[in-house]
């Protein structure tokens, strides 16, 4: 065999054995309850069973947890006369399967709120899928419908990001279950329009990493965005989406912490290319950003959690705003 049939078949053969070992990863993974995904699954499943109870039309309030921390639904609610779901989730879990969760129970006659934090429009790394860690091990072990219907290239790219602890993890799961409980952590923190019910100063027991307190810019708003941030193309699907589900979207700034920071020309720009991208959609913009800076003092712990009752003076403030989006009213 001369050296280019050996270098050939080499190539093939690892090639083969790469793609299997991949395979077997996520066969180790996929479907799999491993205990530490138990509270984060309880988390989300809870949220998305609540909004798809709750009848239309219904406003849902979607985002990170500067929605779950920084809006109060229930207030909405009352003061609106439709029912309303707070859909915050956590920044972590990137736009796509977020959105995926909106469109599972949003229906037509609804009204969508974006409040998409800023680290969710661009993301570290050449990738343009989302595949961060606290993410991954959910929809591998608690959500693998959502693994399933994406792109094989997708796919790909979350099998070769599973570390060599989650797939122990994993192994050991399958070698020895552990018996699940019931993750009832959610239903103490939260009451039944998913509203956290715990954000108060009294309730803080751990001091906050450096970087992430209300003092602290927050990196994402204080650094330029590109204007091809890849969080775009995620977003506009869902808009289209939406459209085509006679589901009405509008957006708003992520509630933050007022900083000298946000003054400069690379948070301006940020600020710009957001405002320019929801211009571009059609989708309206609800504020102002200098409406959704609060005092550090309003907040809870990070730079995106406010207290509640600062929770329930945001969502008085954008309220009227929302006025003219709500079903049965002019959009004139």
């Amino acid at each position: 065999m001369n050296d280019a049939r050996r270098f050939f078949f080499g190539l093939l053969a690892g090639s083969v054995l790469a793609a299997s070992l991949y395979a077997a990863a996520i066969w180790f993974a996929l479907g799999i309850p491993v205990p530490s995904t138990l509270v984060p699954w309880g988390f989300i499943k809870s949220k998305v069973e609540m909004a798809a109870a709750v009848s239309s039309p219904k406003i849902l309030f979607v985002g990170g947890s500067s929605v779950d921390n920084g809006i109060n639904a229930k207030h909405a609610g009352e003061v609106t006369g439709l029912p309303a779901v707070n859909m915050g989730f956590w920044a972590g879990l990137g736009p796509e399967y977020i959105l995926d969760k909106v469109r599972q129970v949003a229906k037509p006659g609804d009204l969508v709120v974006l409040i998409m934090e800023y680290g969710q429009f661009n993301w570290s790394g050449e990738c343009r899928y989302w595949v961060g860690e606290e993410m991954l091990p959910l929809v591998l072990c608690r959500d693998p419908q959502f693994f399933l219907s994406r792109p094989l290239e997708e796919q790909f790219h979350f099998a070769i990001r599973m570390s060599p602890a989650f797939l122990g993890e994993c192994l050991q799961e399958r070698v020895h279950p552990v018996t699940s409980v019931s993750p009832d952590g959610f239903f103490k923190s939260h009451d039944s329009c998913g509203d956290v019910t715990n954000n108060i100063t009294a309730n803080l027991s751990n001091p906050l990493p450096i970087g992430n307190t209300p003092k602290d810019p927050i990196w994402h708003l204080s650094h330029p965005l590109p204007a091809d941030a890849k969080g775009f193309s995620v977003v506009a699907d869902f808009i289209d989406w939406a459209r085509k589900s006679a589901v009405t979207v509008v957006a708003t700034y992520p509630n933050v912490a007022r900083n000298p920071a946000y003054e400069k020309a690379d948070s301006q720009v940020t600020v710009k290319r957001v405002k320019d991208f929801y211009r571009s959609m059609n989708v309206p913009l609800l504020g102002s950003f200098e409406a959704s800076e609060f005092s550090p003092e309003c907040f809870f712990d990070t730079h995106y959690h406010l207290q509640a009752d600062s929770a329930v003076r945001r969502t008085e403030l954008l309220i009227p705003l929302l006025a003219p989006y709500l079903p049965g009213q002019s959009k004139q």
